[in-house]
């Protein structure tokens, strides 16, 4: 098992961030305390170091920082789009999805022409 010095250096790495982006995205005015941790020199973070942590990245399951049981990342996704139970449901939300497509295509088309419009606008100006 993993220390939880090792599960914060897992964090940083997989947001890809280095000891001072981390260090200001927890709250910290610098990156000794973060750098303490990720080198060894500390022995373990204090509460308030985790309380940071998991405060600042949602995403993060409290169990797998402290105890390293579990996923590093909380799954919330089932909790929130559960799995349609039929294959009619899950057609109904296809199409659903499908008519989102269409409009959102029908608004990349308006905006494109209006964009064709204002180039045009602009080098008529200039000339």
């Amino acid at each position: 098992m993993t220390s939880i010095n090792d599960r914060i250096i897992d964090i940083i790495n997989h947001f890809r961030l280095n000891k001072n982006s981390f260090s200001s995205k927890i709250g910290l005015k610098n990156n000794v305390t973060i750098g303490n941790i990720v080198g060894g020199r500390l022995n373990k973070p204090s509460y308030d170091i985790i309380k940071k942590i998991l405060l600042s990245f949602d995403s993060i399951n409290a169990e797998w920082l402290i105890t390293g049981k579990g996923e590093m990342l909380k799954n919330e996704s089932k909790e929130k789009q559960p799995i349609p139970s039929d294959r009619n449901e899950y057609c109904d939300l296809c199409k659903e999805k499908e008519k989102v497509i269409a409009a959102q295509q029908e608004s990349i088309n308006l905006l494109k022409e209006q964009i064709r419009f204002l180039t045009l606008n602009k080098k008529d100006k200039q000339a």
